[in-house]
């Protein structure tokens, strides 16, 4: 799979290219590239990581839910109901808060948990090419142009074209919700046959030996 992080070539049809035709835009070729050439190119694009902002901590969360609008609507409800001594109703409105606050905080806060286990994913090893062989490198050092070797049970390490597929199969449960794996090919699609190419954070199924080159 061959790569190209966000801002080198904007717009790109990367469905319509053949595999070649991927490697020549990115300046790089089948023996994949050079290590004083991906150092240069990993100090122009920076690590191959997610953006990641700031993760708020379970106080922040819970302070989110309940300065929410519609929170703050129902507690101004239930002071008023509780002004006109409607006790009942107070009850009833501020149970409504705690269970809607309570949901809330809970999805937030498995929501900030998968995220941060998708960023351990970016830790793991992966087979690149560099000088004409292939080895083990970090993820996170992968650069825009790196060929890299899939096999299968492996993690997709990023976004990529593929380059070589023999029967691969990848399965984006976690990024589309779909348990059933997605066969991929290599050749060009037209836009009307496209379905996503292999991303980060999707793993292969099947017997599969795949080179693709990044892009991110």
């Amino acid at each position: 799979m061959v790569a190209a992080r966000e801002g080198m070539t904007t717009g790109t049809a990367w469905h319509r290219l053949t595999a070649d035709e991927t490697l020549a835009q990115l300046g790089s070729s089948r023996a994949g590239l050079s290590s004083a050439e991906a150092t240069q190119r990993l100090k122009g694009y920076g690590p191959n990581l997610l953006k990641e902002e700031a993760r708020r901590g379970p106080w922040a969360i819970l302070y989110g839910q309940l300065t929410d609008l519609m929170i703050l609507i129902l507690l101004t409800a239930a002071a008023i109901a509780w002004w006109m001594g409607d006790f009942t109703d107070t009850v009833m409105i501020l149970v409504i808060v705690a269970l809607n606050a309570a949901l809330g905080f809970g999805q937030e806060y498995r929501t900030e948990r998968a995220l941060a286990a998708l960023k351990r994913f970016e830790e793991r090893l992966v087979i690149v090419r560099r000088d004409g062989e292939w080895r083990w490198a970090p993820s996170r050092e992968l650069a825009p142009g790196d060929l890299i070797a899939l096999e299968e049970g492996q993690r997709v390490p990023a976004d990529g074209r593929l380059v070589d597929v023999v029967g691969m199969q990848v399965t984006e449960s976690q990024l589309t919700g779909e348990a059933v794996p997605v066969a991929k090919e290599s050749r060009p699609l037209p836009a009307a046959a496209l379905h996503p190419p292999p991303s980060a954070g999707s793993s292969a199924r099947g017997r599969a030996s795949t080179r693709w080159s990044y892009r991110q």
